[in-house]
Order: structure tokens, then sequence, then C-alpha cells
């Protein structure tokens, strides 16, 4: 029996039959959608309504389609939340000290996480990207890159997926706020920040969750400082 739609809202109810698709048959990323043709037979609307309800899950990161190529689950992927979270900025809907202090609470949690779960592999990983921080110290736009990677490299250390996810899109979503605060910031500051960094590696490293988290909380209370220049947050 053919489901009945309300002819209003034809590209959403689409999308949301599309979505219980993919859960009710179980589909995996990578996996093939059904096609155009068929959604369009199925659910008795126009191709195009089913092409529009297609791009609208891709826009969101729900499937991927390839000019040419059936529609497919998509992986996990954190440039739909970026996107999210860019648009809050740029909108003033979201202040930069509001992203700075929930990123703050999960990269205490993070590095607590990265003690317990990280591997040889994630530590030589860190410990590497430092070695790139110090020798870049006087390069602030250098510096801000590998800062940003590090960070990523202690979320992947969680291995905790939705925790990487989030964390990598905070990172991009304030970068230029990062940047912006690294280039007023004093070479104190900098040597500082390098000396946070380290110490957050080694407790990492060491495998103790309360020093890697106590470590992490001091950097982020020094880092909001830097990039929002306010001492009370």
């Amino acid at each position: 029996m053919r489901p009945i739609l309300n002819r209003t809202t034809l590209c959403e109810q689409v999308a949301s039959y599309l979505v219980k698709y993919i859960r009710e048959n179980g589909l995996r990323p990578g996996d093939l959608m059904p096609s155009e043709f068929r959604i369009s037979a199925d659910l008795g609307v126009s191709r195009g309504i089913v092409r529009e309800a297609f791009r609208s899950l891709a826009t969101t990161g729900i499937i991927e389609v390839a000019s040419g190529k059936k529609a497919r689950v998509a992986n996990l992927r954190q440039a739909a939340l970026t996107s999210f979270m860019e648009h809050g900025l740029l909108t003033d809907q979201i202040l930069p000290v509001e992203m700075l202090q929930v990123r703050r609470i999960l990269e205490e949690g993070g590095a607590r996480l990265a003690a317990l779960h990280r591997l040889e592999s994630d530590v030589c990983e860190m410990r590497h990207l430092m070695d790139r921080m110090r020798s870049c110290m006087q390069d602030r736009g250098a510096f801000v890159d590998y800062d940003l990677r590090l960070h990523l490299a202690i979320a992947q250390a969680t291995k905790n997926t939705l925790y990487s996810l989030l964390t990598a899109s905070l990172g991009e979503a304030l970068e230029s706020s990062i940047r912006v605060g690294m280039e007023r910031s004093t070479s104190q500051d900098v040597e500082m920040s390098l000396q946070e960094h380290q110490d957050i590696v080694e407790a990492i490293a060491a495998g103790d969750p309360s020093m890697a988290e106590q470590a992490m909380r001091v950097h982020f209370d020094d880092a909001i400082r830097i990039v929002i220049g306010d001492e009370s947050v």
C-alpha cells in the first residue's frame, strides 16, 4: 500500500521516508539507497521532489550523492556540525565565549578519556605535534595549526567517535577566533600555552586521567583569556 503524503511538504516527507527506510532496512555507511525512480513510483511523487529530498539529506550528511552515481548512506562527518556552529557564530546566535566554554567542558572530559584509552601510536603523534609547535613559536599561524591538530590527536586517542566529531567541529568553527586571539597574544602567552600542552600530553602518556583533566582545565582557563580577553569566564 502506497504511503499517504501531505502534498504541502512533499520534500520534507520524502526525506523523512528515506531516513526511516535507512533505519528499518538496517543500512550501513556505503550501502546503496533506492533509486529516484523507485522512490518516485513507491510514493507517487515526481522524481524532482525525490531529487530535492536526496539533496537535503546530503546537505545534512545523512547520504552521499555524487554526479552520475547512486546515492549511498554516508559516513559520519563533522562538516554539517561545523556549518551549523559557524552559522551560529556568524549570526551572533552563539558567542565565541559560549562555544569556548562548551569546548572546555568537553575537552576536560576528553583528556581524561584519552589518558584511559590512548595507544602508544597516539602518544607518538602527540609528541610529534608538540615538537612542531615548539619549532614554530615565532610563527603564530603555524602554531595555531599544530595546536588544533594536537587537540584532534587527543580526541582520536579517546577512541570515542562522537567526541572526535564534536571536537573537530568546534575547533574548525572557532579557528578564526583562535587565530585572532593568538595574533594579539604575547611571547609569554605562547610559551605558557606550549608548556600547558606539554603537561596535557605527558599526563595522557602517563595514563593519569585526573592529571590530564586538570592540565586541560588550566590550559582552557588561559586559552579563553587569550582568545576572548576576559579573565572572568
